[in-house]
């Protein structure tokens, strides 16, 4: 069976980062809490910050669009926008060596 990766990211001020890390977390506990899927928060920080979420390992069993409106409806307004992309391995006949 075939497991994707979703990975989120959103950027906030400097001065905003301890508010957005700490919906951040509870949102992480509310998606291992709803899915069973346990995320990886991590910060990369420039001028301003930029978090990601990085969900491994989903099985196919688990809908994203479902995950995404769950994250959606914990996440506030007031927050940054939030991306999501999803990620799955290539399986081919010639994979790059």
């Amino acid at each position: 069976m075939s497991t994707r990766d979703l990975f989120v990211w959103y950027r906030c001020p400097a001065a905003q980062a301890q508010a957005v890390e700490a919906a951040a977390r509870r949102l992480l506990r509310t998606v291992a809490h709803e899915f069973g899927l346990h995320g990886r928060l991590l910060l990369r920080q420039e001028a301003d910050c930029t978090w990601m979420e990085h969900y491994a390992g989903i099985p196919a069993a688990v809908t994203l669009p479902a995950v995404l409106a769950c994250m959606q409806a914990a996440w506030s307004p007031a927050l940054p926008a939030r991306h999501a992309e999803p990620f799955a391995e290539r399986h081919g006949e010639a994979d790059p060596p």
